[in-house]
């Protein structure tokens, strides 16, 4: 007879899981980029593959949505860690036999951004399933930790291995993470939480997905709605480390060393952001999760302080503490993640955060264009100094709205499909 897995249990194999799968996306970009560079020559290479693992994202998120809400999930994210163990292990069996190419890694790159759109929903779909409104920040929580570790972890391991191991021992390795998160899933029961898919109206088009997206934010609250401030939150910590090494070399003119150290201050602040998370919502009544979700623009202000200050750096000293508290202060994307987690209906989840993904890389590029831009005429102290302003209008914005709320930050339920049985929070454009 087999044993029944509780929630809680299944939450620790899904934390285990994502701790394997970003120990191998970690890998795999270290690993990947320089390969592509040792095998072209040409410095734009792993901007390639960058694109290579965002064109998924761009041309099929409708597809992804309807998967991800007619296919059972915890199956649907085991068959894309199984296609991803495949296709690293295709590329580890070509790296042996010396047949090993730029393109090959440009499919893996294609194959890796597709399982992501993926797996990550699916994947929070099974958290908010197995866990109670008040245990959803904290498992949350605990995915954020390993997250940041993870990755941490891999983009060492996938440094260390471009210089010192085979390429085929490397990806052998990273196909092996992604078997262990397969294995770790067949023991994942969802149970009663599960929820299928109803036949509410959200369509599977693009336009379908850019109309479900802004009636999200319309209905939780425009301005200040959570579905905005986690967008541009996840578009921000990719421009930040973009950013990064142009501010370190011509503003701050560090070495690579000292470039390297503030790459990891920012890690180890968010790591210890993530485990303090964990430790303030254990308490099972939910009493560290209500006041932090009521307090979450505290986080949005105090990012933008932190950035402001971190663009006038006197020092390395200054300037790693500054970028350890910024990668501490992100981590209130985490706090509104939960909160935009609970709007959504379970059966178009997949579907609703489909279309976030496509917006949020529609910013993204839309970003690093004109970042690039930008860095041929004026300072990275100074985008910095922008991106602070943004994020303090964001932090004013979210502030009256919980004042607005009677200290609630997140707005009443303001309608839902007629086939889904309401539940605590959720809500419909």
């Amino acid at each position: 007879m087999t044993r029944r897995v509780r929630p809680a249990e299944a939450i620790s194999l899904l934390t285990a899981g994502n701790l394997a799968i970003w120990v191998a996306g970690g890998a795999r970009f270290a690993l990947g980029s320089w390969l592509a560079l040792k095998l072209t020559g040409e410095p734009a290479a792993p901007v390639w593959l960058l694109l290579a693992e965002l064109t998924p994202t761009l041309c099929l998120a409708p597809v992804f949505g309807l998967l991800i809400d007619r296919l059972d999930r915890r199956r649907l994210a085991f068959c894309v860690d199984v296609v991803r163990a495949l296709a690293a292990a295709g590329v580890a069996v070509a790296a042996a036999a010396g047949g090993l190419d730029f393109w090959m890694l440009v499919g893996l790159a294609t194959v890796m951004g597709a399982g992501d759109q993926l797996s990550t929903p699916s994947r929070t779909a099974l958290v908010r399933q197995l866990s109670s409104e008040g245990r959803l920040l904290s498992a949350n929580a605990r995915i954020s930790v390993t997250t940041q570790l993870g990755s941490m972890t891999g983009v060492a391991a996938g440094g260390v291995a471009a210089d010192g191991v085979p390429a085929a021992v490397a990806f052998a390795a990273i196909a092996a993470c992604y078997l262990l998160s397969a294995c770790l899933l067949l023991a994942v029961r969802t149970g009663s939480r599960a929820a299928a898919a109803q036949p509410v109206a959200v369509g599977g088009s693009v336009l379908a997905g850019l109309r479900t997206v802004t009636g999200y934010v319309r209905a939780a609250g425009g301005w200040s709605s959570p579905f905005l401030v986690v967008v541009v939150l996840a578009a921000f910590i990719k421009t930040y480390n973009s950013l990064l090494p142009a501010f370190s070399h011509e503003v701050m003119h560090f070495g690579s060393a000292q470039f390297g150290a503030l790459d990891a201050a920012y890690a180890v602040g968010g790591l210890a952001a993530g485990l303090a998370l964990v430790r303030l919502t254990a308490a099972r009544s939910g009493a560290g999760s209500e006041m932090l979700q009521r307090r979450a623009h505290v986080g949005l202000l105090v990012l933008a302080v932190l950035t402001g200050a971190f663009a006038f750096s006197g020092g390395f000293g200054t300037a790693l503490a500054l970028y350890c508290g910024i990668g501490t202060a992100f981590q209130t994307l985490t706090v509104y993640m939960v909160a935009c987690q609970t709007l959504v209906p379970l059966g178009v989840y997949g579907r609703v955060f489909s279309g976030f993904n496509f917006v949020g890389t529609v910013l993204v590029l839309v970003l690093y264009g004109t970042v690039a831009a930008a860095l041929h005429v004026v300072s990275p102290a100074l985008i910095y100094l922008l991106l602070a302003a943004v994020l303090a209008c964001l932090g004013i914005v979210q502030a009256r709205a919980a004042v607005a709320n009677g200290g609630t930050r997140v707005p009443a339920p303001v309608g839902r499909p007629t086939s889904e049985r309401p539940t605590s929070g959720e809500m419909t454009p």
